[in-house]
């Protein structure tokens, strides 16, 4: 038996690598960690954002394919990524931010025993923020401290539900 406590990343697809890295940067306010290529195939950019250092568990990694079709909401996919804020004010920063910003999203509500708000990128990603409530972070987690956001409301990394396999 062993416990898998969270994900090292998780990597999507974006149609547009540009409105992609505004989103992320300037509106998340996440550090792009690195912009490279797909090993695959070396015409496709793979974008990456994350803490200082790209920390496992922070980083969320996007594939450029601009002729990507659209997801198909329904069974067997991924259906939000949750994303670690420091408070339940911070959330409220957020709704106000997102709002200003013209950012797709829900109330704050409740979710898996957490204060949540729901919300979407510019490509219809589902996210939602969860309130850590101060709970301990990871001690490999390095904050990056230049973003656009303030410290005391900065997305931290990845929410994740801790599973034992057998």
């Amino acid at each position: 038996m062993y416990t898998i406590s969270g994900h090292h990343h998780i990597s999507m697809i974006t149609k547009n690598a540009k409105k992609n890295n505004e989103f992320y940067q300037k509106v998340l306010g996440l550090r792009r960690v690195k912009k490279t290529v797909n090993q695959d195939d070396p015409s496709m950019y793979h974008l990456f954002y994350g803490d200082l250092t790209g920390s496992a568990g922070t980083e969320l990694s996007f594939f450029e394919m601009p002729i990507a079709g659209r997801t198909t909401r329904g069974t067997n996919a991924i259906t939000q990524i949750g994303l670690l804020v420091p408070s339940f004010e911070s959330l409220v920063f957020w709704k106000n931010r997102f709002d200003l910003l013209d950012v797709k999203h829900g109330d704050i509500t409740m979710y898996a025993g957490r204060d949540a708000l729901h919300f979407e990128d510019t490509e219809g990603l589902r996210m939602i923020l969860l309130n850590n409530n101060g709970a301990e972070l990871p001690k490999h987690w390095s904050e990056w401290e230049d973003s656009v956001i303030e410290q005391k409301h900065r997305i931290l990394g990845m929410g994740t539900i801790e599973i034992t396999v057998r």
